[in-house]
Order: structure tokens, then C-alpha cells, then sequence
């Protein structure tokens, strides 16, 4: 057995086979020669990335098949990470797709025989960091006022760019003097993305405290005034947490860490079982009306008992709930919407999209995905006159795929046989990307709003057991000494010596956080604590993809498998490698 890294963070993991660490030394050229089991698309079926125009016009949404089996029947779709350029055009979704083969595989079934996806609209475009989604068709103000007026009949609307994020176009909105906001956004996954998080608001907002969009009417199909899908909620008021950190007190920032914290312990104490996003119940997906009124909860959800509620300011009247009451009677956990899932073809791949059973599924269905994707890349480079760009993309999908098949190696460590759950494991509700930009506060450093809350899925126990995004870095325990930073033509210090700096508060805001879970849940600490090994797994699989990470994530996977004592954690290699003070 070997024992990993001395502060107990990582498990007790089986000892590598002679072939596993050979493996480390041995080329490779295809994913089939490291695992002939693997999914991968026939030689002769063609390769997804020459698929180059379709999609359906037809704007019928997808629907859910006989739900017998363990998927629910659900149609896939879904991805986390931007995948890198593998010299591909830009791809238009919005005709007829093309069919390609079945392969069975032991790791997944991959069912390629795509079904009719309405993503019109949507375009994927190569850049420099790989391919991005466009927007091949404008929404028009003047549709969305119609829309708006259409919700207010005897309202006067009036409506404006605001701004563009990486999936949605977002309008400000003012009915009768007062503000609202409207997200049109792309058909990256038709139907599954709207419906999850309008789900997911409602829940968050009733069993936690945090402040967020109120949803008034949305649209989770196309067939609509604006073609796209939609969003009207509630403007929340504030400014980004970025932009006023630097003018609020430490204990301004320690009072919003805390209350942060106390929203993590309310979601913690209401688990779920299995691993997925939620919907508003087993009907909710196939609901498709042309202007949904977001519905009443059927039934009333208390939080979670949450102590020191009135030190932190927050009111309301909580019951612990026992440790059997799972799941609220009108949510279901269902297929999960992820970008590692959906990103540029990944919605046609027929692969497992969940709810996933346990840990181990929805990893092993993430490389699944990706090693598919690379092998497809591999089929297509098959020529021995390859230009020299087509060279690095073939040696870049070798690589990944190279990593995929030791992290799919590595998973019977990570997850036992023994550790395999009867019934579906236990899961949270994780806003995993709580960032600087999306944190609202106002000028005392209140908290107002807490926003993006799409692709926030219910996730193992270990994976929402973490900081919040924005606290997450290097450990910089000791403050930055501006005398040694440069400062800019007008005098102020440089944003090296405010990121820096930045790096400091968040370490020391850190323990503020841990300081506050010790004293509502300590549970919750208990599992933080053990489960850094199955963090670094989540993050060697969201970043395999990725060259920036080969050379951290090849290191750490070769220290488990040589079997090196006190590991170092991939998050931390990276953050090092990052982090330079002065």
C-alpha cells in the first residue's frame, strides 16, 4: 500500500502493477493501443470534427425516451473545460446532423447516431486557445421589448445592451421605472440549461440566505419573438466584488467570507443523491411552453439549521433536517449540463450524461468524452503527408489521450470496489465558480448578489466540500512589501503588487472560511480535509486537455504511481509555478 502526502489529504492508494510503471516510459500512438476497450469512433464511420454543417431547423426540443434504464432515457449533451485548437473551421449548428457508427466500449456505449439538436444560432470558431462559441444570429431589441411587453401588456418597457458573457447576451430592462434583467442566451445545450438553473435559483434562494436573481419568466426553447432562450429575472443591485476590494476593510471581507460560508453549510446539510443538475421535478424537461412562469414551490423548504444566523445578519427560522432527509420532494437529480460535456461537438457524442451513481461514473464519463473527441483527431490525421500545423495537432491529441488512459488507469485507486455505493452517492449543490466579477457587494462590501448560476450541477461530497473560486490560490502568508513592487506613470502601485496582495488576503480569508464551517458543520471540515487526492483527480481531469497542465499533471500522476512519499497536490504545483513574490 502507499501512503500519500503526510497531512492526511490523501488516501491510502494500491500499489502500481510492474506494466503501470512501464507504461510511463512507452510512446504511444492511438488511444487503441493503450486500451482497445476505449471509445472511439470505427475507422470507417468518419470523424466528428468532419461533420462541418448541422444541426436541425426544426425547433422541436429534445425530449426524454422510454426511462427504464439507469439514464432516465434522456437525450446527452453536456462538457467543463475549452477544449484546445485541434485545426478544425468554425462549425455551424443548425442543420441536419450526420449518423455515425456504434462503438461499445468498456468504459461507456457510445451511441454516435446523433439526435435532432436545435442549436440555430450557435456557431464554434478556432482561436488562439481553441474553439469558442459565436453568436451566428443577433437578437434583436425590439424583439426582446415585444417579449417583455407581451409579459407587462399595460407596462411601459424600455430596453438596452448591457453586456456579453461567454454564452449570453445580457439586456437591462426597466417596466415602469423599475429594473430587470433579460440573459438571451446560446443553445449550447437547447433546453437542459435553462431548465436546470431556473431550478437551481428557486432551490438556492429558498433553503439559503445568499442573494440572488429572482426568475419572473423564462423560455427553455427557441420557438419564441427573440429564437433564442431566455431569462427575465430581477436585477440584483451592487457593484463586483473586484472592483471595491481594495477600499474595503479586512473585516468587511471576513464578514462576507463568512456568510459565504453559511450558504455552503445550508446546501451541505441539504444533500441530494446522485451526481447531476437539478430540474423542478420528473416532468420538468419535457415542459416547454413558449413563455414558462417560473412555478410555485409545492412544497415550503426550511433550511438547515445554521448556527450564529444573527451574527452574520441573515433572519429566517432553520430546522435540522436528520441525516436521512435527502432531496426535496418536487427536485429530481437528472443529466447533468457541464461544459465539459457540450463543448464545440462534445453534445453529439452519445455518451453517459447522468445522473451519474457515484464519483467514479462521472469522472470515468469525462475522460470518456475527451479521449473520444482526441481519437477522433487521431482518425482524421491518419496521412503520412501532413503539414507541419496538422503535425502539432496530431502530437497534441497523442499527448492528451496519453493522460486520459493513465488517469482512467488510476481511477480503481482513487475509487475501491469496496467503496461502490449500493444506492446513488450522497451530493451537493456547488457554485463552483463564485468569482470576483460575479460576487456583488455594495460600497460598505455587503453582500447584494451572488449571479452565474448556470452549469451548477449537484457533485460528490469531496468535490463541494472546497473554498469558494475567488479564495481558491497560492498560500502567501506573509504581506507584500510595496516598496519592492514598481509603480505605474501616475504613481499608484503596479497590479502585480495588488494581485499579490490580493494572493495574502485570500490565503488569510481562507482560514476565515475553514474557521466559520468548524463552528456550523464540522462534517463538512472533516471531509474537506480528507479529500485533496480526489480534488487534484477532478482537476488533472477538467485540465488533461490542456498543454499548460501536461507537464504538472504527468508529474503528479508518475509520483502516485512510483509510489513517492508526501506527494505534493496538483492544485499547489500549479499555483507555485504561477506565483512569484517579490
Amino acid at each position: 500500500m502507499v501512503s500519500i502526502i503526510s497531512n492526511d489529504s490523501y488516501k491510502t492508494l494500491v500499489a502500481p502493477t510492474v506494466s503501470e510503471v512501464e507504461a510511463l516510459e512507452s510512446p504511444i500512438k492511438t488511444i487503441s493501443e493503450i486500451s482497445p476497450g476505449f471509445p472511439s469512433f470505427a475507422a470507417d464511420s468518419g470523424s466528428c470534427h468532419d461533420l462541418i454543417d448541422f444541426g436541425a431547423e426544426d425547433s422541436s426540443p429534445l425530449l426524454v425516451a422510454d426511462s427504464d434504464d439507469s439514464n432516465h432515457g434522456f437525450i446527452d449533451s453536456g462538457c467543463d473545460s475549452s477544449p484546445r485548437s485541434t485545426g478544425v473551421e468554425a462549425v455551424k449548428l443548425d442543420e441536419q446532423p450526420t449518423n455515425v457508427k456504434c462503438v461499445e466500449s468498456n468504459h461507456q456505449l457510445i451511441d454516435t447516431e446523433f439526435p435532432e439538436l436545435d442549436q440555430h444560432g450557435l456557431l464554434w470558431e478556432e482561436g488562439i486557445l481553441g474553439f469558442e462559441p459565436l453568436w451566428s444570429v443577433e437578437p434583436k431589441i425590439e424583439d426582446i421589448k415585444k417579449t417583455v411587453q407581451s409579459l407587462r401588456p399595460s407596462s411601459t418597457v424600455e430596453v438596452g445592451f448591457l453586456a456579453q458573457g461567454g454564452f449570453n447576451k445580457v439586456y437591462n430592462v426597466t417596466v415602469d421605472g423599475k429594473a430587470f434583467i433579460m440573459r438571451v442566451s446560446l443553445p449550447v445545450d437547447p433546453h437542459f440549461k435553462v431548465l436546470s438553473e431556473v431550478a437551481t435559483m428557486d432551490w438556492v434562494r429558498e433553503v439559503t440566505q445568499l442573494p440572488i436573481p429572482t426568475v419572473m419568466n423564462f423560455q427553455s426553447s427557441r420557438e419564441n419573438c427573440i429564437g433564442f432562450e431566455w431569462m427575465f429575472m430581477t436585477k440584483m443591485p451592487g457593484r463586483p466584488f473586484n472592483d471595491v476590494w481594495l477600499s474595503l476593510s479586512f473585516d468587511a471581507k471576513s464578514f462576507l467570507v463568512r456568510q459565504l460560508a453559511s450558504s455552503s453549510a445550508a446546501l451541505f446539510q441539504r444533500q441530494f443523491r446522485g451526481i447531476g443538475n437539478i430540474y423542478g421535478g420528473p416532468s420538468s424537461t419535457l415542459d416547454s411552453a413558449s413563455s414558462s412562469k417560473l412555478p410555485h414551490i409545492r412544497n415550503p423548504i426550511k433550511a438547515t439549521a445554521i448556527a450564529r444566523m444573527d451574527d452574520l445578519g441573515l433572519d429566517g427560522s432553520y430546522d435540522l433536517p436528520s441525516n436521512d432527509e435527502f432531496q426535496d420532494s418536487w427536485l429530481t437529480v437528472d443529466r447533468i449540463v457541464s461544459m465539459q460535456f457540450f463543448w464545440h461537438l462534445r453534445l453529439r457524442q452519445r455518451v453517459s450524461r447522468g445522473p451519474f451513481h457515484s464519483s467514479k461514473d462521472w469522472i470515468a464519463a469525462r475522460l470518456a468524452i475527451i479521449g473520444n473527441e482526441y481519437q477522433s483527431i487521431l482518425d482524421r490525421l491518419q496521412s503520412e503527408n501532413l503539414t507541419e500545423d496538422e503535425e502539432d495537432v496530431k502530437d497534441d491529441a497523442e499527448k492528451t489521450l496519453r493522460i486520459v488512459e493513465l488517469l482512467i488507469d488510476l481511477l480503481p485507486r482513487f475509487f475501491p470496489p469496496d467503496h461502490d455505493h449500493e444506492e446513488p452517492e450522497p451530493s451537493v449543490v456547488f457554485h463552483d465558480d463564485i468569482n470576483n466579477n460575479n460576487l456583488l457587494v455594495n460600497d460598505d462590501g455587503e453582500l447584494t448578489g451572488v449571479l452565474d448560476w448556470e452549469f451548477v450541477s449537484a457533485v460528490p461530497l469531496w468535490k463541494a466540500c472546497d473554498y469558494p473560486f475567488f479564495l481558491q490560490g497560492p498560500s502567501v502568508p506573509s504581506k507584500p512589501d510595496p516598496d519592492r513592487y514598481p509603480c505605474k506613470r501616475d504613481g499608484t502601485l503596479s497590479k502585480l503588487y495588488h494581485d499579490h496582495l490580493w494572493g495574502h488576503e485570500a490565503t488569510c480569508l481562507r482560514s476565515t472560511f475553514i474557521d466559520e464551517m468548524k463552528k456550523l458543520d464540522g462534517r463538512w471540515v472533516e471531509i474537506f480535509d480528507k479529500s485533496q487526492h480526489l480534488r487534484d483527480l477532478d482537476t488533472a481531469v477538467q485540465n488533461c486537455d490542456n498543454s499548460l497542465w501536461w507537464n504538472f499533471i504527468n508529474a503528479w500522476i508518475q509520483d502516485i504511481i512510483s509510489e513517492k512519499d508526501n506527494i505534493q497536490s496538483l492544485q499547489d504545483r500549479h499555483h507555485q509555478n504561477q506565483f512569484r513574490p517579490l
